[in-house]
């Protein structure tokens, strides 16, 4: 065949590979179909400043540090608190006692030198009084009275008399005579007369009512339930005549 006859071929391209390693290049060969993935990209700093340290809490803190050593108790410093604490109860309980007020029987006896003051001012105005509705309450408290300072004298036998309370007892004693008699000289006794006694009865109801429930003797009780009974029906007589004279 004539060579020159012969159709011209175009030269065959060879297929792409992987590019050859050179050897003393520094530089390996990239795998076909393999892209670089990009490389991560940093927040800037800005100039003069340092990158952000992570923190923790106290409460993380306090996990990962070590135990600070603990010491013993003192045994003398536990033995001192304790009986400070006892110290300070029995204070306390002394000044709740304290508080309490009179005993049943210092209250006892000052009933009863108020009752005889009481009967001796019903027995010195009896003669006074012109109106007889309160000649005669005033005669059933003399009597009622009476009663009274004799049971309770008999209650409180053995307990010793205080001459600071007996002698504040007589001075109202005086007073309160004092009063009385001045209404008398003015011819407004019956009228002052049934207001103070009213007043003066209410008050020592009230003594028997504190003795009452202060008391733990049942014979005290009795005394008291009977006394306040008693009373209760001369104040009722004294507001009776009040009433017809308003």
């Amino acid at each position: 065949m004539n060579p020159n006859n012969q159709s011209s071929v175009p030269p065959t391209t060879p297929a792409t590979g992987p590019a050859s390693y050179q050897p003393g290049s520094g530089t390996l060969p990239t795998p076909a179909g393999y892209s670089p993935s990009p490389a991560p990209v940093q927040a800037a700093v800005p100039a003069g400043s340092s990158p952000t340290t992570p923190s923790y809490g106290a409460d993380y803190l306090d996990t990962i540090a070590a135990p600070m050593p603990t010491k013993a108790p003192n045994k003398f410093a536990v033995i001192a608190l304790i009986g400070g604490v006892l110290l300070a109860a029995l204070f306390a309980l002394l000044l709740l006692n304290g508080s309490q007020g009179p005993s049943v029987g210092s209250q006892a006896t000052t009933i009863n030198a108020r009752i005889s003051t009481l009967q001796t001012v019903a027995n010195a105005q009896q003669k006074h009084l012109s109106e007889n509705a309160i000649a005669e309450a005033n005669a059933t408290l003399n009597s009622s009275l009476t009663t009274m300072t004799t049971d309770l004298s008999k209650l409180v036998s053995g307990t010793k008399p205080d001459k600071t309370a007996s002698a504040k007892e007589s001075s109202y004693q005086s007073k309160l005579s004092s009063t009385l008699e001045s209404a008398y000289q003015r011819g407004t006794l019956d009228r002052t007369y049934t207001v103070q006694m009213t007043y003066e009865l209410t008050v020592l109801r009230g003594m028997l009512v504190k003795l009452k429930n202060n008391s733990t003797k049942d014979t005290i009780k009795t005394f008291c339930t009977t006394s306040i009974a008693n009373l209760d029906i001369i104040l009722k007589l004294y507001a009776n005549f009040d009433a017809t004279k308003s």
